[in-house]
């Protein structure tokens, strides 16, 4: 009857990514700004950096794509995972500042953050809320 339990843990890791994509698609974790051209890179990174701060991280887990799309451009300039295994502050930071510049100085720009890691907090919050 080993396959019970299979089937039973497969059910709930289903609804819960489900529910964090539900989330997601609700707004939670998801923030953006539009940056006229011109505006400083260091602008730029200072609200990226608050943002990943905010994101929050329930039993370490830690996930936040960072999205850049210029005025001009259905599809984005710029994507970046940003995980445990891929910190900002290492690499991530300096990559974004190098692929932000030229972008800045021809367009208007919109930033995207999706963080994983906080629509998960809220559904794992819900979930705790509702035992």
């Amino acid at each position: 009857m080993w396959w019970i339990r299979q089937i039973d843990d497969w059910w709930r890791r289903e609804r819960f990514f489900t529910q964090v994509l539900r989330a997601m698609e609700a707004g939670v974790g998801v923030r953006e700004a539009t940056w006229a051209r011109g505006t400083s890179v260091e602008t730029v990174l200072a609200w990226l950096d608050a943002q990943i701060a905010s994101a929050r991280r329930p039993y370490g887990v830690f996930g936040v794509k960072l999205v850049v799309v210029c005025s001009d451009q259905a599809e984005p300039a710029v994507e970046q995972l940003i995980s445990r295994s891929n910190p900002w502050w290492y690499r991530g930071r300096e990559l974004m500042a190098r692929e932000l510049a030229p972008l800045l100085d021809v367009s208007t720009v919109t930033t995207g953050v999706i963080a994983a890691s906080t629509a998960m907090s809220a559904v794992l919050d819900k979930a705790a809320a509702d035992r």
